[in-house]
């Protein structure tokens, strides 16, 4: 399998605690959030029932959690906090003249 890391947004285009999707051509979606200038990227659905993530709250700058069923995840590792065999797929990142880049299986 081939990885590749693809322009999304800039990362002057986040605001702190709040989520923004960004929409890929194959027609997958990451949910970004900015937390204590640490990036994070996630699938945005919820593995719960599918629902958008990057309208998730941030709580104590340490989880993310679901608007709708308020299930929450560890914003570094993605593992719920409930079922450590419930995680939300997480993304590698870097940021490249004010860029993000997020590592995708290569489509």
């Amino acid at each position: 399998m081939e990885f590749e890391y693809i322009k999304t947004i800039k990362i002057s285009d986040l605001i702190e605690k709040q989520g923004t999707v960004h929409k890929f051509e194959n027609g997958s979606e990451v949910a970004l959030f900015i937390v204590n200038g640490e990036l994070f990227a996630f699938d945005n659905k919820c593995p719960h029932m599918g629902m958008p993530l990057c309208e998730g709250m941030i709580l104590e700058n340490k989880f993310l959690m679901c608007r709708y069923h308020q299930w929450k995840f560890d914003l570094k590792t993605g593992v719920s906090t409930f079922a450590p065999n419930i995680y939300l797929k997480k993304y590698e990142t870097r940021i490249e003249s004010g860029d993000i880049y997020v590592k995708m299986v290569k489509y």
